[in-house]
């Protein structure tokens, strides 16, 4: 009944049903999987191996996947995926400090006695989950828009817009500019005023854009000035406009990575152990 819903045309087939099929798969899969693992654990007596944390983190995914829309299944995937590795690193550091188990003195004191080793391993996968939260959410969510603007035009973007104040000409080095001066707002409050330019190279002939980027919390929002568009009236610029969500954490989470690996070579006791390795195979 899909395919022929989606299909205007004989042979009654689409391309898009097969990326629909795959959403429905994971929706329909993890619900079944939920229910059979219920059945099993009671009829079998598997306590001990199917753990209330196994349903707990199944749950997460089938959560993400009923509250974000089909065509953004796949990434609603890698976002259950980043929330589960950041989730269980922080996890794994309350079981080792038995948070909420013991006194706050004895937490704090297994806190900072934990190895270096054990630190370095606990960054490493928050840092991999806060980059696959990043990634996954940036392609999923992101928004882009296009349109050639007068000065005082304006330029929507979902929740936002950019309003085109004015484009003046400049002399760089080797190169001449166009360079645009916008203003950003979320409703009625300006978040930020971008300043693309568009350069030319005389020499080779060469034109490029120099893309502006405005950071707002986790978030990016790129504004590129584009080519001066003929008109019989007053002149007009292409605008292309990127809201790319969660985007500065793709650069915060492989910095945390290579934290968490400084840290693990910094404890001593891998490095003894490491030594006594190479002592035993001469």
């Amino acid at each position: 009944s899909w395919i022929f819903a989606m299909t205007l045309r004989e042979p009654w087939d689409s391309t898009m049903f097969g990326a629909y099929f795959v959403a429905g798969a994971l929706y329909s899969g993890v619900g079944i999987l939920i229910i059979l693992m219920a059945v099993l654990r009671k009829a079998l007596h598997l306590e001990e191996y199917l753990t209330p944390a196994h349903f707990t983190k199944l749950g997460y995914m089938l959560a993400a996947f009923a509250l974000i829309s089909p065509r953004k299944a796949f990434a609603s995937v890698g976002v259950a995926m980043g929330a589960w590795l950041v989730i269980g690193a922080l996890v794994e550091i309350g079981e080792r400090t038995r948070a909420f188990r013991t006194s706050a003195a004895e937490s704090w004191r297994r806190l900072i006695g934990l190895p270096r080793g054990a630190w370095g391993m606990t960054l490493a996968h928050l840092g991999l989950g806060v980059f696959v939260l990043g990634a996954c959410f940036e392609t999923g969510w992101k928004m882009e828009a296009a349109e050639a603007l007068p000065v005082g035009g304006r330029l929507n973007l979902g929740e936002y817009h950019l309003v085109l104040d004015e484009v003046r000409g400049l002399e760089g080095p080797n190169y001449d500019a166009e360079r645009g001066q916008l203003r950003a707002f979320k409703g009625d409050k300006q978040i930020c005023a971008p300043t693309p330019e568009r350069r030319l190279y005389p020499t080779g002939g060469q034109t490029t854009s120099e893309v502006a980027i405005c950071t707002l919390g986790v978030n990016h929002l790129y504004v590129v000035l584009g080519e001066r568009r003929p008109t019989t009236g007053a002149p007009v610029w292409l605008v292309r406009a990127y809201w790319n969500p969660w985007a500065l954490l793709i650069f915060i989470g492989p910095g945390i990575m290579a934290l968490g690996g400084v840290v693990s070579l910094s404890d001593r006791r891998l490095r003894l152990a490491a030594g006594r390795k190479a002592e035993a195979a001469a």
